[in-house]
């Protein structure tokens, strides 16, 4: 489950998983009509399937609507064990 605050209204609200190394291995979007305040999100283990055992960063991003700028959060750490 993720949970973040939006700090202003957001169309477009996305999660990207990268390696140590920084290649992007999990891209998870959500589209609609965001207010602003608390956002929480799940996914799934079938979009983690293919994720082994390790250390990974992720950062959470929201698009403004009308095709605004693009808000992103301080890269977080995550360890994966199956």
């Amino acid at each position: 489950m993720i949970n973040c605050n939006l700090t202003q209204s957001a169309e477009k609200v996305g999660f990207k998983v990268y390696t140590a190394g920084y290649r992007l291995v999990l891209k998870k979007e959500w589209t609609g009509s965001f207010p602003a305040g608390r956002f929480e999100a799940v996914i799934t283990s079938r979009d983690t399937g293919g994720l082994s055992n390790g250390v990974y960063y992720y950062v959470i991003e929201a698009e403004r609507p009308g095709g605004g700028a693009r808000a992103r959060a301080k890269a977080g750490g995550l360890v994966l064990l199956k």
